[in-house]
């Protein structure tokens, strides 16, 4: 590895120990766990092509990256809630606390025992001898990994046990309850401190390790002296497939988003811009792939604006006017007309984005998936398989865009209320007030439905094809 890409692995080695030192407060975080769990699995990305063990540890953090980043809607809910708040705040902590604790675990064997099978199997003595860690004081790897247990549980638990004591007690009739949460001020600060203290003793040891080791230059010349000849074309293949799988999986969630619920009869509860948006990533994660990126980006980010703007026009109408108010208020149905307009704007965008999306994803299809290519030429075989995929996959952004214009068409029909007569009350009709065609929005999940059902199944055939190609 050359001397600049060793500094940079070093210096990121050292961010991610720093983000991950400090203590957490149940599910609040200060510095972002899932930062330092995902610089730490792309940094495993080529160690995991040449050793054991190292790719079961880059996908614990990469579980662990997933987690962590869950903990901020679940931090918004639990934000959100009065009453039980305090018996919510200890469930969610011991919920996250317990797979946190089994995922670290996992994470720091796997990462030790990786080093420890190849500092044996090179000539690399610094990854298997004591390092200094002060004035003529050493620490060895295997008292290292102890200390590192300790403190992945000391976290985790420090994390969660406190919140017990704001758990709801006593009867809740005659509301008599025990005030043991008049001690939780107390014990969060002295278990912040004796975990704070903990933290900077492991960061500090980390840091001297990483200087062991890593800025040495000992763990590269390790990797180089157990890599074949052939590790580079094998390192290649699998970064392809790491790239390509990620962009299709990032296609299916996307597609996720797609839904129109209206709970209220409102503004959609799925933000309309997160569907362009995250599709747009995915092209960007695909970028090395596909052909005319350029539009896509342009259709997709500007699908993205354009959607959200829509749907801050939407919940400002929504805020103000109800279905009933354009029954008979012309000024009502006045105001919606903004948000036709945006609407058909974000539709013939996102419409585009899909479309695009089908015509870059023959380049991917040509030469990432399949068999081989023989000589100058294709077989048969191998040249039908791509037409088939290419169908697909235009069948995919087809199905993307009846769905996209089925939305379209409900945000019309929204602005076209009609009362509907739902039974009689002593000779009075009840009524309520519903889009022009009520059932329209069943019609719109089906569509979404079917988009996620047949995204998850083209992509799934994509990426057997693409392991075909590659391995």
């Amino acid at each position: 590895m050359p001397a600049q890409n060793k500094k940079t692995s070093s210096v990121l080695l050292i961010i991610a120990c720093i983000f991950l030192f400090h203590p957490n407060v149940h599910i609040i975080d200060i510095l972002p766990d899932f930062i330092a769990f995902f610089l730490l699995s792309k940094l495993l990305e080529k160690p995991a092509d040449a050793s054991p063990y190292f790719e079961e540890a880059r996908m614990a953090f990469q579980k662990l990256c997933w987690v962590n980043l869950l903990k901020l809607p679940a931090l918004v809910m639990v934000v959100n809630l009065g009453n039980m708040q305090g018996d919510l705040v200890a469930l969610v902590a011991l919920s996250f606390g317990v797979v946190d604790l089994l995922l670290s675990l996992s994470a720091v064997r796997y990462l030790f025992d990786a080093i420890f099978y190849l500092g044996e199997r090179s000539s690399s003595c610094a990854l298997l001898t004591p390092f200094p860690v002060g004035k003529g004081q050493t620490l060895s790897p295997e008292a290292y990994r102890s200390a590192t247990y300790l403190f992945v549980i000391l976290k985790c638990a420090i994390a969660t046990l406190p919140e017990f004591l704001r758990l709801t007690r006593g009867d809740s009739i005659t509301s008599d309850a025990a005030r043991y949460d008049l001690f939780y001020p107390i014990t969060v600060v002295l278990a912040q401190i004796l975990a704070l203290t903990v933290g900077i003793v492991w960061l500090v040891r980390s840091v001297r390790y990483i200087r062991h080791t890593v800025v040495s230059g000992a763990f590269d010349a390790a990797i180089l002296e157990v890599t074949d000849r052939t590790a580079t074309e094998r390192y290649l293949s699998r970064f392809h497939q790491r790239m390509l799988f990620s962009g299709f999986t990032t296609v299916v969630i996307s597609c996720f988003l797609t839904f129109l619920l209206r709970p209220n009869g409102g503004t959609p509860m799925i933000p309309t811009f997160l569907f362009p948006l995250a599709f747009t990533y995915a092209a960007f994660l695909l970028r090395r792939y596909l052909s005319t990126t350029r539009v896509l980006y342009i259709l997709g980010l500007g699908a993205s604006a354009a959607s959200l703007a829509s749907f801050i026009v939407t919940e400002i109408f929504f805020d103000t006017h109800s279905l009933k108010d354009m029954l008979s208020n012309a000024a009502a149905r006045a105001d919606y007309l903004p948000v036709k307009i945006l609407g058909g704007v974000e539709c013939a965008l996102t419409c585009g984005m899909l479309i695009c999306f089908a015509l870059s994803m023959r380049a991917l299809i040509r030469n990432h998936t399949g068999m081989l290519r023989i000589g100058e030429s294709m077989n048969d075989q191998a040249s039908s398989i791509h037409r088939d995929l290419s169908k697909r996959a235009l069948l995919f952004s087809g199905i993307g865009v009846l769905t996209m214009l089925a939305r379209y068409a409900d945000v019309i029909f929204y602005g076209m209320p009609k009362e509907i007569g739902v039974g009689q009350f002593e000779e009075i009709q009840s009524t309520i007030t519903s889009p022009m065609i009520p059932w329209f929005g069943t019609l719109c999940g089906a569509l979404s439905v079917a988009l996620v059902l047949y995204a998850l199944y083209f992509f799934s055939l994509l990426k057997d094809e693409v392991k075909l190609h590659y391995e």
